[in-house]
């Protein structure tokens, strides 16, 4: 009898220790968080499932290719959005998506440094000027962002077009497309 009693004590002994572990760990932790929801859409883009991104280039000079900005910026507004906001992709008008992305490229140019315009790789300041307006199919305008003039500083420029260097096309893609889709998103 006193295996069994021994044996009894050490079960009852163990269920008490777990019973204080688990309610002095539970009295001592800090309450869970609550999870919050993520952010609503912005009130221009609630109720928009899809974005139609199209841009045209109407500029004289015609250096920066639609199809790759456009890409930038289908890129920028899908690994920016959050669940729930609309997605991006590109094309023209061919489904029926809830929201087209219009931009249009006006101007782009390229401003020699005057200070350093006797060397072969001098500075250039650059400047895109556009237009992009988020509309629904029946033409309701969600978003238009004012006629845009992009400047950029000073940049080294070691090609003879500066408007062809990879100089330009990083300013275009890391500058001007994501302050569009921040504009616009944010």
């Amino acid at each position: 009898m006193d295996k069994i009693s021994a044996m009894h004590r050490k079960q009852l002994l163990t269920l008490a220790c777990a019973a204080g572990i688990l309610a002095g760990g539970a009295c001592f932790l800090p309450p869970p968080r609550p999870v919050s929801p993520p952010p609503p859409p912005p009130p221009n883009v609630q109720g928009v499932h899809q974005i139609c991104v199209i841009v045209t280039n109407i500029s004289d000079t015609q250096r920066i290719d639609p199809a790759q900005f456009g890409r930038w910026i289908t890129q920028d507004i899908n690994d920016h959005r959050e669940v729930h906001w609309p997605r991006a992709h590109l094309g023209d008008r061919r489904s029926n998506d809830d929201a087209e992305l219009r931009i249009s490229i006006a101007k782009e140019l390229a401003t020699p440094d005057q200070e350093n315009s006797a060397q072969p790789d001098y500075q250039y300041s650059f400047h895109v000027n556009l237009t992009a307006a988020l509309v629904k199919p029946d033409g309701t305008v969600l978003w238009k962002g004012r006629e845009q003039d992009f400047r950029s500083r000073a940049n080294r420029v070691d090609t003879a077009d500066p408007l062809q260097s990879h100089t330009f096309a990083e300013w275009v893609r890391y500058d001007v497309a994501y302050r569009i889709v921040d504009q616009m998103l944010f």
